[in-house]
């Protein structure tokens, strides 16, 4: 029997997400949620603000796990006769008492357990160490270091949220294995002037993310230079001819360059990102002995998001493997006149939400590894590996 323990006033979707994932993976004869009234979690009137602002202005109109939740609404129960096995405190109480009969686990971020900690970690700049407390024993019993989600306080919070959920399945799951035995107690875990120093300025830090929000939109750039020689692979550094930026129109931007020479030309492939439209399209630039030749052209467009345009040759062969995450499988594309005409011949994975798919040979087989993710969350905490004959 699991009881996972919310303050009534700061029911949000992940608390939902916790109950419905422990019940799929057959944790507990039952899992209810419990509303109290005892918690300290509520968030500042600005940062609330600030997450209706993001939705707004990068057009989050999909649920997202930090969103709030009615009290009464389905799924959220108070059961005084329910007698658990074990709590799940969520309330952001720091002074939890283990409670007879029960085991009680704690969700923590930097060291606390308050979600304003969680705020402010994110609107301060990092991405706070996720630790699950045994009360009882005041032991940290699973941890991780999750990596950065999308942009803005929403995709900090989804990338933390979403692992907190594994991590709070593990410790109940293996209770015996690992951080159990060599875990790290609450005092040593995190030095607590950190998430002290972060909510002390929270305030400005929201502020400053309300301000960059409106007034500057994400860019990212790319940079190139010519030279002979061996290169960074081969040196281990960046010393060299100086980096020169690859000039944007400015209603877009260039991402993830992959350069190959093929037939005699060098072209360089990357995500161009269109703020009109929201998503990325792959194009093709050209590249001579004295830098770009040409305007860039539109190599493969699709109805959504693509980037990361990995280039592998097979059989004589040039095949592209961009990333299109959101769409659930890895599309494969053949080269048919080089290098703005493509075909797409099939799908390396289906059902699967992989990023930045990178293919090598190893042992007479291909390797193909991605960062992957269950729907929410970052993309750069969980590395998969994948392998087959044969790129097709």
């Amino acid at each position: 029997m699991v009881e996972i323990r919310v303050d009534r006033a700061n029911l949000r979707r992940w608390h939902g997400a916790l109950a419905t994932r422990l019940r799929g993976a057959g944790i507990g004869l039952q899992v209810h949620l419990r509303l109290v009234d005892d918690g300290d979690n509520a968030l500042p009137g600005p940062v609330e603000a600030l997450l209706s602002l993001e939705r707004l202005v990068l057009r989050r109109s999909k649920a997202t796990l930090f969103d709030r939740v009615p009290d009464g609404e389905p799924g959220s129960h108070d059961r005084a006769a329910f007698v658990p096995d074990v709590i799940i405190d969520c309330t952001g109480v720091e002074t939890v008492r283990s409670v007879v009969g029960a085991h009680v686990l704690q969700p923590r971020f930097d060291g606390a357990a308050s979600e304003r900690a969680l705020a402010a970690a994110i609107l301060g700049g990092s991405i706070p160490r996720i630790e699950i407390l045994d009360v009882g024993t005041d032991r940290v019993v699973s941890t991780g270091a999750p990596g950065s989600g999308s942009p803005g306080l929403i995709g900090g919070v989804e990338a933390v949220l979403s692992r907190t959920l594994l991590l709070i399945e593990r410790a109940l799951r293996d209770p015996d294995e690992g951080v159990v035995r060599t875990g790290p107690r609450r005092s040593e875990a995190r030095d607590p002037s950190v998430a002290a120093f972060a909510l002390r300025n929270l305030a400005t830090d929201c502020a400053k993310a309300i301000f960059k929000l409106c007034f500057h939109s994400p860019h990212w750039y790319v940079g190139y230079r010519l030279h002979d020689g061996p290169g960074v692979l081969e040196r281990g550094d960046l010393e060299g001819p100086r980096w020169t930026v690859l000039p944007d129109s400015g209603r877009s931007f260039f991402a993830d360059p992959v350069p190959v020479s093929w037939q005699g030309r060098t072209v360089l492939f990357c995500e161009e990102f269109d703020y009109n439209f929201g998503r990325g399209v792959i194009s093709a630039i050209e590249f001579g002995p004295d830098g770009p030749v040409g305007a860039p052209m539109r190599a493969i467009e699709e109805p959504w998001h693509l980037s990361y345009p990995f280039v592998i040759e097979q059989g004589g062969t040039l095949y592209m493997m961009p990333e299109a995450s959101l769409t659930g499988f890895v599309p494969i594309y053949r080269c048919v006149a080089f290098p703005n005409r493509w075909e797409r011949v099939g799908s390396a994975l289906e059902g699967i939400e992989a990023s930045d798919c990178t293919v090598f040979r190893h042992e007479g087989r291909l390797w193909m590894t991605s960062a992957t993710r269950e729907g929410v969350g970052g993309y750069s905490d969980t590395l998969s590996i994948h392998h087959a004959p044969d790129l097709l």
